[in-house]
């Protein structure tokens, strides 16, 4: 007979689904809080042991269907994408975690569990960013300068990017959290609220009128801009920031 301890089983299944739906959220860019996180981790993980009380073969299947609600949780917006990528990270730390608990046969799994997830979900952030770089993409070096914040940025060309201010009609730079960290935001610099629609839904955010944007080749254009930081999206495959068609 196999003992099950429900305490070790259901942390194992937490860490394990934490780590899982932090990595989706990382690898497709969907800001959410940290108790969002948790909420859904904790579902899943209960999930998981109430399962051990139902004698069904479909118990898979079940965890599959409910997956994206574990999503919902978690993220906002459509979740079609995230319940894909999240099925393929619970696969991909699940089996490594299968292996090892082949071999230990004790409540000390949980320390191995917690490693193995842990360098499985670095282990995926390293080849999502490997090969967002082998990518070639449409990028454009541009000096931007915010009052006496200037920086030497690298900018995805992005032909979707169709914001405008309404009120200066100035085209909008969008700023990943990379990007913040080399071009500091003055305090007192003429800023707006906007209602920017994006992949998560319409939400509020602010703008800032650039002093100058000074494309790499290009020294006669002259033309301003707006900057909208973004700080819940890390970068934009790998750039500092989203530039519009030029």
């Amino acid at each position: 007979m196999i003992k099950i301890y429900l305490d070790v089983y259901f942390f194992v299944n937490l860490c394990i689904d934490y780590i899982a739906i932090y990595s989706v959220s990382a690898v497709c860019h969907r800001s959410s809080s940290a108790l969002r996180l948790v909420t859904a981790s904790v579902l899943s993980a209960l999930l998981s042991v109430a399962l051990c009380f139902i004698d069904t073969p479909l118990d898979l299947l079940l965890l599959i269907a409910l997956t994206p609600l574990i999503c919902k949780l978690a993220f906002s917006g459509n979740v079609v994408i995230p319940s894909l990528m999240l099925w393929c990270v619970e696969i991909f730390i699940g089996g490594g975690v299968s292996v090892i608990s082949g071999l230990i046969r004790s409540s000390l799994i949980l320390i191995p569990v917690i490693l193995v997830s842990a360098l499985a979900s670095l282990l995926f952030r390293w080849v999502q960013k490997r090969l967002l770089k082998s990518i070639k993409t449409p990028t454009v070096t541009a000096t931007v300068r915010l009052g006496e914040s200037q920086a030497r940025l690298t900018l995805l060309i992005d032909s979707g990017n169709l914001a405008r201010d309404p009120v200066s009609d100035r085209r909008i730079i969008f700023l990943s959290r990379a990007a913040l960290q080399k071009l500091r935001i003055p305090e007192g610099l003429t800023s707006r609220t906007l209602l920017i629609k994006g992949a998560t839904g319409v939400k509020e955010a602010t703008v800032y009128e650039a002093d100058e944007v000074l494309f790499e080749g290009d020294t006669e254009s002259g033309e301003k801009f707006m900057v909208l930081p973004d700080s819940s999206c890390e970068d934009f495959a790998g750039c500092d920031g989203l530039a519009p068609l030029r």
